[in-house]
Parts: C-alpha cells; sequence; structure tokens
C-alpha cells in the first residue's frame, strides 16, 4: 500500500519508525524469511554483481551536486531490534568523508559500532581510515578494549605479514603468558611466562637466566659486535 505521506508499504499498513522517528519511504514488514527479506539480482554474462548504492550530496533540490565536506556521513547500515516497547540499535556500518574532497576525489572511512550490554546506542569499535590504517577499540585519545586474534602457530602465526604470499612469518602464542615469534614457519624467539627471552630453545635453562641464546651445531656464538673505530674501547657484556 501507499499510505497518505507516500510511503510505500509492502506486507503492512502500519509504517514503522527507528529509534530516531525516522520512518522511511519504502519499507517491508512480515512474519518469515520470504516476506521479510529483499533480493537484488543481476543476470549479465561478466564478472560484475549487482549493487546497492548510497549516495548523498550538500545540495538542497534534486539532482544537485555539491560538493560534501569532511566527516559528513555518506550512508550507514543500522541494525536495530525490539526491546519490548521500542527498537533500539545493535550495530551499525558507516560511511564518511575523511578528508577534504575536491573534483575526482572523495577520500573515506568506514566504521564499525556495536552497542554495549545495559545501553541503548552504539558506540565505534573499529575504522578504516581514508589512507588503509585501521583503529580498533580507539576513541581517539584512549584504549577502549582489546583486539584479540587467534593463538596460530609457528608455521601458521595468528598475526602474520603477507608480502611474500606463504604467510609463515609472525607472532603467535604457544601458551598462556607466552609470546612467539618465527620466520620461515619456525619459532626464532620467545618471551615466557617469567619474562626470559628464550633464542634457539622453546624452554629455560637450569640457570634460569633472563637471556638465553642456544642453538645445537656450527653458528651457535652469541656475538657482540662494536663498529667503531677504536682498538681500545671494546664491546662488552654485562
Amino acid at each position: 500500500r501507499v499510505d497518505s505521506s507516500g510511503r510505500l508499504l509492502i506486507g503492512t499498513s502500519n509504517a514503522r519508525a527507528d529509534t530516531n522517528g525516522f520512518a522511511s519511504f519504502f519499507q517491508i514488514e512480515g512474519t518469515g524469511s520470504a516476506d521479510s527479506s529483499q533480493i537484488i539480482c543481476r543476470n549479465q554474462a561478466n564478472n560484475a554483481g549487482a549493487n546497492l548504492i548510497l549516495q548523498k550530496s550538500r545540495g538542497s533540490t534534486l539532482s544537485s551536486q555539491t560538493i560534501l565536506q569532511n566527516n559528513d556521513t555518506v550512508g550507514s547500515i543500522v541494525f536495530e531490534g525490539s526491546d519490548g516497547t521500542n527498537t533500539d540499535p545493535l550495530a551499525s556500518i558507516l560511511a564518511a568523508v575523511d578528508g577534504t574532497p575536491g573534483t575526482n576525489d572523495m577520500p573515506g572511512r568506514l566504521v564499525f559500532s556495536t552497542t554495549a550490554d545495559g545501553a541503548a546506542s552504539s558506540t565505534e569499535r573499529m575504522r578504516i581510515s581514508a589512507n588503509g590504517n585501521i583503529a580498533v577499540n580507539f576513541d581517539g585519545s584512549s584504549q577502549t578494549g582489546q583486539f584479540q586474534i587467534a593463538d596460530g602457530s609457528a608455521s601458521s602465526p595468528g598475526l602474520t605479514f603477507w608480502a611474500d604470499g606463504s604467510g609463515d612469518t609472525g607472532i603467535f602464542r604457544s601458551g598462556a603468558n607466552t609470546l612467539n615469534f618465527s620466520t620461515a614457519g619456525s619459532e626464532r624467539l620467545r618471551i615466557d611466562s617469567s619474562g626470559r627471552v628464550l633464542m634457539g630453545s622453546t624452554s629455560s635453562t637450569a640457570s634460569g637466566s633472563v637471556l638465553q641464546v642456544r642453538q645445537d651445531g656450527s653458528g651457535s656464538n652469541f656475538e657482540v659486535i662494536r663498529s667503531y673505530n677504536d682498538a681500545n674501547t671494546p664491546a662488552r657484556v654485562r
């Protein structure tokens, strides 16, 4: 139905409003998956897919092209759930201008937000800036949470580097309160739960020294080299 306000309502005769009182001019409502969903399909013999495009101009008339400003929100996807009285947001994805726009120049960022338990509004949790930087649980001035990754292993670290395509160099966790570093799929260094730094070994020696370097066979030396043109000033280990 098209109601007296010009809203197109599918599956219902009563328009809904979001948590801010906004009543969309196109609404779908149902009681099952099929009548509560929308499909956009593209049939064409190429590698292109269907699109959902959100646009914004600062103009006040239809079809206007007025340039945006830094921090303008271009569009957002908001997820809301009923609390028994009304609907409240539980998560959102927002796209905004992230710099000064110009002709054929539109820097942007994506902001991902979730709502904490006991709250009725979402808080930013992660953003991808125009330069590709990713900030997680950082509100611009303080750390507000944690960035958690899988433990991984020496051959497949939880935090790895993709440039060489192998994914076997990075940082992983082999056990509780232990931090491990690997290259080429092999562990090279670890900091154990007692704060000891172990190189060439996965377990501490009986001495319990804070820095332990051990390697079987050739190349097992530990060297401290001083690059300085003064024969009377040797390198020292204290």
